[in-house]
């Protein structure tokens, strides 16, 4: 007896014992629907060597039996047959009604169960009582199963199963004396087959059957559970409950389960388990698939790319129609009034649609069934709708890069744009060019220029100082080796911040004398130097609205005098409140900062000003991260005449947070990072 409809596949060991090479085997089949008797049969392809063989048996209608052999004649004439049968009962709905905790954690963990991860090949079997389930007054489906892991390790198994068995209410222990491992023998039915990686957390690791198993009213159920992998994985325990005679398990490093030889265990395992329940579910419908588009799609000039579905009848009742529609990119698309006649558990495949894909881009389409038989969907299990995001390849790479623009602007520019070019055949990729509009009091302007090719795939290109209020458009067209056309766009629009939000200068602390050294950088180190600096939204004056930055300053009393070169600053808006303890350094551009000053400039005593190359928009309650850079390969260190900075001591500040690192390296000059703040 199953509890789905199908496809069943067949496994056969078939080998000659002869020179005489074997015919290939057919595997007939039959079924009786509506008094009716139907026959059919496949060729069996061959899977391994000379022996094991396969064929599949199409889905088919719950209440049938299928009688299925195969028969084959050796060398000598004689004629050797095998056959089998199997019952197709529905089963409870697969819709989740209930989730329910299997037994009381206990001890530290065990290794065994489900499976031992130190070994290559292990087995287990768990009782699970009625009490537990839930179906002590009706028949419930386990949909799912979980394992709660008492470390955070994570491992990879493969090539595993688990079947399940219901048993009578008056077994409520395992067979002592059963210490073999074999449940089809023992009329367990598989429910899942596959392999599990752990999350690495203290979560349930969770799996969903793919053969939902009903328990019949009143019935309790034995779990089996084998892991073929073939190597070990180290250490991975689970929680468990203590129990006399629930479980047994077996591992080895060499043996495969079916060979092992169990013992019982003092505990069973602690276990989650998702239940269905018998629901009024006559009339439902499920996108069982998105055939087409893939994921990627190879991009063609002209291409219209079908799409193409697979609906499910999820209920009872035959389905005979429904409604299927679909959206690209947001936009809702015609509907399709599917008709037919699709028992219980039956696909069908249907092209609801065409469109012209957006080469070198992403397009999303969503699709969603309805209205089964003209009725509400019965069913609430959320598998009415499946989207797929299908990306059109092309001959060259083409994408804007970060840092984004955002779609609003609170500077008046110029606005850096990057792009990733790459050509990805033979042909070389001409220099790109970024054409933008600016319209400002209804008048519209049209300019473009070419893009500046930095390193590698990246390439880079500004767009001039624009007035508040502006509206730009942007974007770049470009053709591939075989005639694709690729477009990218975007726009923004250049806000004014309100006149009652600006102030001239923020001070960031009150102490305006001694210091230290390192921060923002080293000005007399041998080049090279960095550092980073975090300061809270409070410190900023953006708490309730956006700030544009247009410079920032640092202060010493030092009157020594020297001159740096390629000083780089970058800013970052973030919502982080501390920046890590590591003194390993951080790429801005990587980290997604923006470069707002490149320059040389010559120290002072009293504030130090850098006016930025770009004005920075921190929008409203963020955090502001400014890193700065300094390679002016220029060795200063034994002039004594150290520049100090003024600094405020973070545990000073008064802020809601425990710790603002600012890490800098001084190569030649060596220093070490802590916690205090530039000034």
């Amino acid at each position: 007896t199953v509890f789905y409809n199908g496809p069943f596949d067949i496994y056969a060991k078939i080998i000659t014992r002869t020179n005489t090479p074997l015919i290939n085997p057919i595997l007939k089949y039959n079924w009786t629907y509506q008094s009716i008797l139907h026959k059919d049969s496949i060729a069996m392809t061959n899977l391994s060597g000379d022996s094991i063989w396969f064929a599949s048996i199409p889905k088919n209608i719950f209440g049938s039996t299928i009688n299925y052999s195969i028969t084959v004649i050796d060398s000598f004439g004689n004629t050797i047959t095998i056959s089998s049968y199997c019952y197709l009962q529905r089963g409870a709905s697969d819709n989740i009604t209930d989730t329910v905790i299997i037994g009381n954690i206990s001890g530290t963990g065990l290794y065994v169960l489900p499976f031992d991860s130190r070994y290559a090949y292990s087995w287990s079997r768990n009782m699970f009582l009625s009490s537990e389930i839930g179906n002590i007054s009706d028949t419930m489906t386990i949909i799912k199963i979980a394992w709660m892991p008492t470390g955070t390790g994570v491992i990879t198994r493969s090539n595993q199963a688990m079947y399940m068995k219901a048993v009578d209410a008056s077994i409520t222990t395992l067979d002592q004396n059963n210490t073999s491992f074999n449940p089809n023998a023992d009329g367990a039915t598989l429910v899942w087959h596959g392999g599990m990686t752990t999350d690495g957390t203290l979560n349930w690791q969770e799996i969903t059957l793919l053969y939902p198993f009903p328990v019949p009213t009143g019935k309790n159920v034995v779990m089996y559970f084998m892991d073929s992998t073939g190597n070990a994985s180290g250490n991975y325990p689970w929680h468990c409950e203590n129990a006399t005679n629930m479980a047994m398990s077996s591992a080895d490093p060499t043996i495969g389960p079916s060979h092992l030889a169990g013992s019982m265990l003092p505990y069973r395992s602690y276990n989650r388990l998702c239940l269905g329940k018998m629901t009024n579910d006559q009339n439902a419908v499920g996108i069982y698939a998105i055939d087409s588009p893939q994921d990627t799609i190879v991009m063609t000039p002209g291409l219209v790319q079908p799409v193409k579905v697979t609906i499910e009848n999820k209920g009872i009742n035959n389905l005979d129609s429904c409604l299927i529609h679909w959206s690209l990119n947001g936009v809702f698309q015609s509907t399709t009034y599917w008709y037919g006649h699709l028992p219980e558990r039956y696909i069908d495949t249907i092209t609801i649609g065409y469109y012209s894909p957006n080469a070198g881009n992403t397009d999303k389409i969503v699709v969603w069934a309805d209205m089964p038989n003209g009725q509400k969907d019965t069913l609430s299990t959320y598998d009415d709708t499946l989207k797929v995001n299908s990306f059109s390849k092309t001959g060259l790479k083409l994408w804007f890069a970060p840092p984004y623009l955002k779609d609003t602007l609170y500077n008046i520019g110029p606005f850096q744009i990057n792009v990733i070019a790459k050509s990805l055949t033979m042909q070389p990729l001409a220099t790109p060019r970024l054409y933008y509009s600016y319209t400002f009091n209804n008048i519209t302007n049209n300019d473009s220029s070419l893009l500046s090719h930095i390193f590698d795939s990246l390439w880079r290109v500004s767009i001039p100082v624009q007035a508040y209020g502006t509206k730009v458009n942007y974007f770049i067209s470009m053709f591939d080796s075989i005639g694709n056309h690729i477009l990218i766009a975007d726009s923004f629009y250049v806000k004014r911040p309100g006149s009652n939000n600006i102030v001239d200068s923020i001070q960031v602390g009150t102490n305006l004398t001694g210091g230290n050294y390192s921060y923002p950088f080293n000005t007399n180190g041998n080049g090279d130097n960095w550092s980073r600096s975090l300061y809270l939204s409070q410190m900023m004056g953006n708490s309730n609205y956006p700030v544009t930055i247009a410079g920032i300053s640092y202060v010493t009393s030092n009157n020594y005098s020297h001159t740096r070169y390629n000083s780089q600053c970058y800013l970052k808006a973030t919502s982080a409140t501390v920046i890590g303890t590591s003194n390993t350094y951080v790429d801005p551009i990587s980290d997604g900062a923006t470069l707002v000053y490149t320059g040389t400039w010559t120290t002072k005593t009293g504030w130090n000003q850098f006016i930025f190359d770009t004005p920075f928009e921190l929008p409203q309650g963020y955090n502001l991260l400014v890193y700065w850079v300094d390679t002016s390969s220029l060795n200063l260190c034994n002039n004594n005449s150290t520049v100090n900075w003024a600094y405020n001591q973070t545990s000073n500040l008064g802020a809601n947070y425990t710790a603002t690192d600012r890490h800098f390296t001084n190569y030649y000059c060596q220093s070490s990072g802590g916690g205090s703040q530039a000034y």
